[in-house]
Formats: C-alpha cells, sequence, structure tokens
C-alpha cells in the first residue's frame, strides 16, 4: 500500500516536472519570438529614422539650392537692373554730350563768322595802315641812314677807346702778375733763407747732442715716431717736389708761426707741456725736474 502511494507519488512528481519543462521550453519560445520581433521593431526603427534623416537632408539640400538659385535670380535681376540704369545713363550722357556738342558747333559758327567779319574790317584798316606805313617807312628810313651814319661814327670812337682802355688793362695786369712773382720769388727765397738757417742750427744742435752723452731713458713709440719725424725733416738733399711742398705748406704761414714750425719741425725746439694736463705728475725719482711726461 505505501508503496503504491509512493509510484504514484513519483509519478505526479514526474508529470509536474515534465509539464514545468514544457512550460519553461514554451516561456522560452515564446521569449525568443519576442526578442526576434523587438530586433525587427528596432531595426525597422532605426531604418525608418535613417531614411528620414536621409529625407530630411534632401530636403533642406533642396532648400539650400533653391534659395541659392533664388539668390542668383536676384542678382542677375538686380545685375539687370544696373544695366539697364547703366544704359540709360549712358544714353542720357550721350545726349548731353551731343547736345553740348551741337551748341559748341554752333557758337563755333557763330564765332567764325564774327571773326570773317573781323577779319575783314581789320583787313581793311591794315590796308590803310600799311599805306600810311609806307610813307611813314619811307621818311624812316631816311630817318636811319642819317642815325646809321650817326652810330657809325660812334662806334668807331668807342671801338677807339675800348682798345686803348683794354690795352692799358692788359699792361697794368702784366704788372699786376709780375709783382706778384716777384713776391712769390722773394717769399721763397725767405722761407729757403729761414729754413737753411733753422737746418744749420739743427745741425749745431745734433753735433752738440752727440758730443754730450745723453741719459738713457725709455724709448717709447710716441718718441720714435717724433724721432722719425725730426730725421725725415732735416735729411738732404730734398727732391723738387718735396721742396714745392713744403715751400707751399710754411708759405701759407705768418711769419711767427712758420719759423717756430720750421725749428719745432727740425727737432730744434719741443713744445712746453701743459701743467693742468692730466697726462703730467711730479718725477718723484728725478729731483732736478718739476713735471714730466708720462709715458705711455
Amino acid at each position: 500500500m505505501a508503496a503504491t502511494v509512493e509510484r504514484e507519488a513519483k509519478a505526479k512528481a514526474e508529470q509536474e516536472a515534465k509539464a514545468r519543462t514544457l512550460r519553461i521550453e514554451e516561456a522560452a519560445k515564446v521569449s525568443r519570438a519576442l526578442n526576434a520581433e523587438l530586433e525587427r521593431k528596432q531595426r525597422y526603427l532605426l531604418e525608418t529614422r535613417l531614411k528620414i534623416e536621409a529625407e530630411t537632408k534632401a530636403e533642406k539640400e533642396k532648400e539650400v539650392e533653391r534659395e541659392r538659385e533664388a539668390a542668383v535670380i536676384a542678382a542677375e535681376k538686380a545685375e539687370a537692373e544696373r544695366k539697364a540704369q547703366a544704359i540709360a545713363a549712358a544714353e542720357k550722357a550721350e545726349k548731353e554730350r551731343k547736345d553740348a556738342a551741337i551748341a559748341a558747333e554752333k557758337a563755333e559758327a557763330e564765332r567764325a563768322a564774327a571773326a570773317v567779319v573781323a577779319a575783314e574790317k581789320a583787313e581793311a584798316e591794315r590796308k590803310a595802315q600799311v599805306i600810311a606805313a609806307e610813307k611813314a617807312e619811307k621818311a624812316e628810313k631816311e630817318r636811319k641812314v642819317a642815325a646809321i651814319a650817326a652810330e657809325k661814327a660812334e662806334v668807331e670812337r668807342a671801338a677807339a677807346a675800348v682798345m686803348t682802355a683794354e690795352k692799358a688793362e692788359a699792361e697794368r695786369k702784366a704788372q699786376v702778375i709780375a709783382a706778384e712773382k716777384a713776391e712769390k720769388e722773394r717769399k721763397d727765397a725767405a722761407i729757403a733763407v729761414e729754413k737753411a738757417e733753422a737746418e744749420r742750427a739743427a745741425a749745431a744742435v745734433v753735433a752738440a747732442e752727440k758730443a754730450v752723452t745723453p741719459e738713457k731713458e725709455e724709448v717709447t713709440d710716441q718718441d720714435e715716431a717724433r724721432r722719425t719725424a725730426i730725421a725725415n725733416s732735416r735729411k738732404q738733399p730734398k727732391s723738387v717736389e718735396e721742396e714745392k711742398v713744403l715751400a707751399e705748406y710754411y708759405g701759407a704761414m705768418g711769419p711767427e708761426k712758420r719759423a717756430f714750425t720750421i725749428l719745432y719741425d727740425l727737432g730744434m725746439i719741443e713744445k712746453s707741456p701743459d701743467p693742468n694736463s692730466p697726462e703730467y705728475k711730479i718725477d718723484p725719482d728725478d729731483p732736478a725736474s718739476d713735471l714730466y711726461l708720462k709715458r705711455g
């Protein structure tokens, strides 16, 4: 009895399990069908949205194209109106120009007619004046003949006076040139004498310097340049060109400056030091001197 009940319970449980499995499988089938339908609807919605977007884009492009065509039409219309206005303005200007030309031609014709009348009147007056002028010209010719004779005599007198004055001026200029030449030769001779005297004195100084043993001192570039310049000034004989340059150089100076410059160039004198110059100071090693040039 208990075994029967147990079998029945077991069979019932198996049936319930099978029924539950069938329900689960049915639910799975329904779920798959619903998912497939959902995917199909989603694809449809996506395709519909893309189609709508494409149609909207195409419509927008068409709208932009219509607006562009409208702008082109408006521009063409404005250009046509501008051309029409320009043509009208040009035609108006051309008409005004032609009217002005016609008025100018009319004025020119009137002016030419008036000029012809005036010219004819002037010609008549001119002929009358010519007749009067011919009479006056005859009298003028007679007057000119007399005037020419008088002018000829005056010209001959003036020419003689000019020739006399030019001759006197030429003689005066020749005397001035001769005097200037003599003065220049005198100055050149004086410069040569001064230079010879300076060179003689310089030679005496050199001889005296050689006779005395100088103290040994530091020789700078400035001292060397000074000695070279003095040696060049004392060098003899000099070329004609050098003598000419020196004569022009010293000749442009006054007597005092020329004498000083010649003695300085020959090394017979030196320029006095400036005690206010920062280049000078007391020499502590030389009690016999007050100032000395700072050598650098």
